[in-house]
């Protein structure tokens, strides 16, 4: 399982990054999940490969059923705790 996380925050990543070059303009998560995320993720791959253990595209497969559904229902959470306009954007009504 710590290989899938470890292969999914990478991925993750990557969709902060995407996210702000789709909007062009700043997203959450983009001025931390470079400068903290990036090296943390590389350090526990790093931790990984000199326990001779190798990332595989199945990891990252795993991560992803792992990190995009948790993903999705925090920001279910976090529009339902928002004021109700914010759900309006969700479900359409009030």
């Amino acid at each position: 399982m710590y290989r899938a996380v470890v292969a999914g925050l990478e991925a993750h990543l990557g969709t902060h990054v995407a996210a702000s070059v789709l909007t062009r303009g700043y997203t959450p998560g983009l001025l931390t999940a470079m400068p903290l995320m990036l090296p943390g993720c590389h350090l526990a791959v790093e931790e990984l490969e000199r326990e001779g253990i190798w990332l595989i595209a199945a990891d990252r497969v795993r991560g992803a059923a792992l990190l995009v559904p948790s993903a999705v229902l925090a920001q279910v959470v976090a529009r339902g705790a928002g004021p109700a306009s914010a759900l309006t954007g969700w479900f359409g009504r009030r």
